[in-house]
Parts: C-alpha cells; structure tokens; sequence
C-alpha cells in the first residue's frame, strides 16, 4: 500500500513534469511563430505551390492542374502528398491566402511533435527526465525549426511516426489497449504515405519493431493480423501508382550515371550494384560530418541556416555517450533507439544530394533521445547536490549561449545573406509592382530562380478557374517537371526571347539577363543589396 507522504510526492513530481513540459510546448510555439512571415524572407517555390493548391481547393475543390481533390498534388511534376496541403486548405479558408496562413500549420505540428515526443521518449526509457529532455531538446533544435518554420512535409511525416510508435509502446510495454495495435500499424501506413523518405525508412523499422516484440504482438492475434493487414493494404495501394510510390521522384534524385562510372568499385568489377553500394556508404558517413552536424548544415540553404550545423555541439557529445550506453545496455528499447537512430539515414543515403537535411528528417527524434539518455547517464556520475546544482547552472547557461546565438543569426543573417536562394526577388515582384501591371500588354518576368508562375499565382491570389483555363505550358523535361509559359498578360521564360513580344512589355531580367543597350526603369534587390531583377521597359 503506497503511504500517504509517497502519494503526496508523486503528485508534487507531476505537477512539476507538468508545469516544465507546458513551459518547453509555449517557447517552442513562440520560436516557431515570431516574424514566421518574414523569416525565412520569402515562400520558396514549393511553399507557393502549396499555398496555391490549398487555396485553390478551397475555391473550387480542385488544385491548379483542375484535378479535384487528388490524393496527390501535382504540382511542378514530382507530385507533392496531400495531408499537408489539405491541412494548409483549413488554414487558408481561415486566414485567407497569406505566408503566415501557409506557415502556420508546420510550425503548430511542430509544437505537437514536441508534445508527442515527451510521452514516447518517456515510454521507451521509463524516464520522465529524459523526456523532458527529450522535449527540450527537440524544441531548441537548429534541424527541427528550420522546418517547423517552412512549410513541408517533415512535421506532418514525424507526426504520424511519433503518433504511431506512441500506440505500439503502449501495447507492448503495458500490455493493454490491445485496439491499439492496428490503429499503431495504420499511422505507420499514413507515415509512407505523407513523405517519399519513409517509404525507405519505415517499412523496415516496424518490421525490426515487429520482430522483437513479436511474443507481445501475437498474444492479441487477431488485432496484430489486422494491424499486419493494413499496413501492407496501404503499401499495396500506393506501389500500384508511381506517382503514389515514389518511383516518379526516386527517378529524379538518382545517382546519375557518370556518378556510378568514376567509382573506384565500378572501375575495379564493372558491376553498377556494387557501385552503388560505394555511393551509398559514401553518402551514408557524409551525414556524420562535422561540417553537417556542427559547423553549417546542409548546403542547401532552405534546409539549413548555414551559420551554424543541424545540431549543437552538446548534442554531438551526449549523442556519443547515449550510444555507448545503449549498445552496452541492449534492452530491447535500446535497440529500437539504435536502429531508429541509424536506419534514419538511409533515405538520404540512396539519392544523389547529401547529407540531405529533409530526407534524413526521421533522425529527428532519435538524435534527442540519445542525446537526453546521454546528459543522464552523465549527470548521474555527480554524487552531491552541490556538483549537481553547479552542472545544472553551467550546462543550462552553455545551452542557452549556444541557443541564443544562433537564433539571433537565424533571424538576422541568416535571412539577409540567402534571401536570394528563398526567392526574394519573385515576392518583390508581385508585391511591389502588382499596381503597375494594369499599364502594360505584357509583364515578362525571367525564369532564372526557377518556377516563376507560381508566385504570381500566389500572391496575386490569381483566380484558379481563370488560369486553368489561360495557362500554357512547357512540355515537361526528361525528369517529368512542368513549367508555365504563360497566362493572362504574364510570360516566362528568358529575356533574350522578351523582344519577339509585340506591345508595351515590363520586363524583370535577372543579372544574368540584363539588357545592356537598355536603360533600366530599377532594380530589385535582394535584402543583401544584390540585384535580384533589373526593371525595363521595352515597345514594340
């Protein structure tokens, strides 16, 4: 029987767990939310697809290429998974059609996923410290706000594992709730289905996870067959489609050829196999470097804030430490963070860009479980209060130096030194000179950043049933991406081409493209100065 004094301290212990998680959950929301719409400084041509299509279903039930309500989005040709974009459509019917609108819906499951892993890091361990860690951790991560604050799929991917891996422990460690199983092997299903990566990643680590708890799973046969059934009922739907399994976008992020030939393993037994598995180690260890984990990220800048890597250095050295634990331990929950943590990356490993910060996304979670696991098994090493009150001063005051920093680059460099990769210039065009498109036949605007119709789609919240009736297209290229050629008054496309346009043209050419014996009417610039688009005006 548990004494009154025992009782009273458990309730005291979670109330305190408790009041620190609601704390970690309202900074996380507050550094997901502040200057959302300004930084990173534009949508990126994804976020306006996005956007778009959200706002588009809301209008008519259709995305811009008229289909209604697909269950995958179209978009540029590499076709984009739907839980995302019809949860951004909630949000836009809402808000209306804004950057905070399309935002918004990323940075609040991330705040979840922030929630989700607290009670899954805490069933797994047993430990309510390391979940708050866990929690705290997730919340101040570098890799986790760079995409909370942009609007792709990795939160709502994460949202579904986390969700799942949630129900799976409660059966298997508190042996009930046995209806759990098949709704846990269902949120693995939807996870494959929300993000090209987990079509790699999680059909393997529920098959590890099903096998190690295997004894546990078969005392409820009937909920594990049903379970079983679903999961490979949703794998079976989507391999029938190719633009549902991943084989259209798998096609365009393949090792090119010329990859394949110049390895030394090609060279030495003339066999492709073999010499994939040369890039795929190559690619895996790159996710390991210091320059990737410490120093600046992914190179792509819209994955990464560059000025500084997708992790703290904390991180990287109870990371080392929770393995070292965990391997010598071998509980069946230290293999399931082991093998999360090192399957994590292999979605990454099999394409042509890496370290790739977005495709190697699963590894969120894991890296701050391991790293909580870490600082605990360290912390618990000082044997008096005096040691832990002076670890806890100086760890708290190292974390939140190194947080501080880089949140303060994140929201000043950082948007002013790559403002150019966000396509700037593009939101400068249609918010600042939307007023003056009334005066011109044609407004030719150079395609040299890459998708320049969406943007004027977006934020000239352009009539959907009116472009789908207007657009002409390019014919798509060998990787299957479609292009805008044209609608309304607008025209993309390249400069050079600007002077074949009969009537009154404004014209934005990138630098690239400036017209030499042409005065330019301005400059748009990027927020580093740089010149985004010079401004012409040209009769014909």
């Amino acid at each position: 029987m548990i004494k009154f004094e025992n009782m009273h301290f458990l309730i005291s212990k979670l109330k305190q767990t408790k009041y620190l998680l609601v704390l970690i959950l309202i900074f996380a929301f507050a550094i997901r939310v502040y200057n959302l719409a300004e930084v990173p400084p534009s949508l990126s041509w994804d976020e306006a697809s996005i956007g778009y299509d959200a706002w588009s279903i809301v209008q008519d039930g259709k995305d811009q290429w008229g289909e209604r309500l697909p269950l995958i989005f179209r978009s540029f040709g590499e076709y984009k998974f739907p839980f995302h974009i019809y949860t951004t459509a909630v949000f836009v019917s809402i808000l209306g059609l804004s950057e905070y609108a399309v935002r918004l819906p990323s940075a609040l499951f991330g705040v979840v996923n922030i929630f989700l892993i607290f009670f899954f890091a805490r069933n797994l361990t047993g430990s309510v410290y390391i979940g708050l860690l866990s929690s705290l951790f997730l919340a101040i991560s570098p890799w986790h706000i760079q995409f909370s604050r942009v609007n792709w799929e990795t939160n709502f991917a994460l949202f579904f594992f986390f969700l799942g891996n949630l129900a799976f422990l409660k059966v298997v460690k508190r042996e009930r709730g046995k209806i759990l199983i098949p709704i846990s092997y269902f949120l693995f299903g939807l996870t494959t289905y929300s993000y090209n990566a987990a079509k790699v990643f999680v059909p393997f680590y529920l098959l590890f996870l099903t096998i190690i708890y295997f004894k546990r799973l078969i005392r409820y046969k009937a909920m594990f067959i049903l379970g079983i059934g679903g999961f490979l009922l949703i794998i079976f739907l989507t391999l029938l489609n190719p633009k549902l399994s991943g084989t259209v976008r798998f096609q365009q992020v393949d090792f090119p050829n010329d990859w394949i030939i110049s390895t030394a393993t090609y060279k030495l037994t003339n066999n492709r196999i073999f010499s994939r598995g040369e890039l795929f180690i190559r690619q895996y260890y790159s996710h390991f470097s210091p320059k990737f984990l410490l120093l600046s990220g992914d190179e792509n800048s819209r994955h990464s804030s560059q000025v500084m890597g997708q992790a703290y250095i904390f991180d990287v050295l109870f990371i080392i430490i929770g393995l070292f634990i965990l391997s010598r331990r071998r509980t069946k929950e230290d293999l399931v963070l082991l093998v999360w943590f090192f399957m994590a990356f292999i979605p990454a490993s099999i394409a042509k860009e890496a370290p790739h910060a977005s495709r190697a996304m699963f590894a969120l979670g894991s890296f701050h479980i391991v790293s909580a696991t870490g600082l605990s098994h360290f912390f618990s090493h000082f044997r008096n209060n005096i040691q832990k009150k002076a670890f806890i001063f100086f760890a708290a005051l190292f974390i939140t130096v190194l947080f501080g920093r880089y949140f303060y680059l994140y929201l000043t460099s950082y948007p002013v030194g790559y403002s150019q990769d966000w396509q700037y210039g593009y939101k400068q065009i249609f918010t600042k000179y939307k007023d003056e498109f009334q005066k011109y036949d044609n407004i030719f605007i150079s395609d040299a950043y890459a998708q320049p119709y969406i943007f004027a789609l977006f934020y000239l919240k352009y009539d959907p049933k009116k472009f789908r009736a207007e657009a002409v297209r390019n014919s798509m290229d060998q990787w299957g991406f479609s292009t805008v050629k044209t609608f309304d008054k607008f025209i993309f496309g390249k400069v050079k081409d600007a002077e074949a346009v009969k009537g009154i043209s404004l014209i934005f050419a990138s630098p690239s493209e400036y017209l030499a014996k042409t005065p330019s009417k301005d400059v748009i610039l990027n927020l580093d100065a740089s010149p985004a688009f010079y401004v012409y005006e040209y009769a014909k």
